[in-house]
């Protein structure tokens, strides 16, 4: 699925291509709406979340098409709307780490865990933090990666999020 498929279809078209499957039209916070809940093992995002208009809301809704116990994977650009200059429709948001906040989880070995930092000019949200206390995620890792592109600058990297939905058995127990 993707906001933007009606175009790739219509190059696609130009070019007498056909791809082995053909992307559907359909903006993130709109998933729920094309897709059943639980749908996917698997959501993958790359360098897009930035673009729309509520990625706290994209994300709760990629959260609702996986099945439990499932991940989402999302991957982007570190704080790629300052160079955007946060305009609507282009980089309106940056991702972020943020390496040790006060409501950060731990790891085994009593370490803190970097959590996701969803941010604008306006708005800074612990996703992260957001996520575990709504009971949407049972686990978010967060690393800063090296960019993928072999002509990015050195100290250009990507954010890369992985949360997995919690079972129903999981669900459970923190309900009870």
């Amino acid at each position: 699925a993707d906001g933007l498929a009606r175009y790739y279809l219509r190059i696609l078209d130009e070019h007498g291509l056909a791809p082995p499957h053909s992307p559907i039209q359909c903006p993130v916070e709109e998933l729920h709406s094309c897709f059943p809940p639980g749908h996917f093992d698997v959501v993958h995002m790359r360098n897009a979340l930035d673009h729309v208009f509520d990625p706290l809301l994209g994300i709760q809704r990629m959260l609702h098409v996986v099945r439990p116990g499932g991940w989402v994977h999302l991957r982007h650009a570190r704080n790629e709307g300052i160079a955007g200059s946060f305009r609507n429709g282009l980089h309106q948001w940056a991702f972020d780490t943020i390496e040790c906040p006060e409501s950060s989880a731990r790891s085994e070995s009593g370490g803190c865990v970097p959590s996701f930092l969803l941010w604008n000019p306006e708005l800074r949200l612990d996703v992260t933090a957001e996520l575990l206390a709504s009971g949407l995620a049972q686990e978010v890792h967060t690393e800063l990666h090296d960019h993928p592109s072999d002509d990015a600058p050195e100290d250009e990297r990507y954010v890369y999020v992985d949360i997995r939905k919690p079972t129903d058995a999981e669900l459970g127990r923190r309900l009870a």
